[in-house]
């Protein structure tokens, strides 16, 4: 989603394409869900310790970028 900003804010070329109106607005919904997660995720009082729960975010962060990575490789992309 940052890449696509990026791209079409024309700041970097990480991404290149033509993005639809739709696609756009999605990525403008995803971001303010994704910030009102980080806040409620911040509010949030639990009994798991701050190590354990940045292992899990950052777990899930390896995995959504291996999961991009995977959707990049020719034979999947033109499914």
């Amino acid at each position: 989603m940052v890449f696509i900003w990026l791209f079409l804010l024309g700041w970097a070329h990480i991404v290149s394409g033509h993005f639809s109106p739709v696609e756009i607005a999605m990525t403008i919904i995803i971001g303010i869900a994704s910030v009102s997660g980080i806040v409620a995720g911040f509010r949030w009082r639990t009994k798991e310790r701050p190590l354990t729960a940045f292992g899990v975010a950052a777990l899930f962060g390896v995995l959504q970028l291996l999961a991009f990575r995977l959707s990049l490789i020719p034979f999947i992309a033109t499914r």
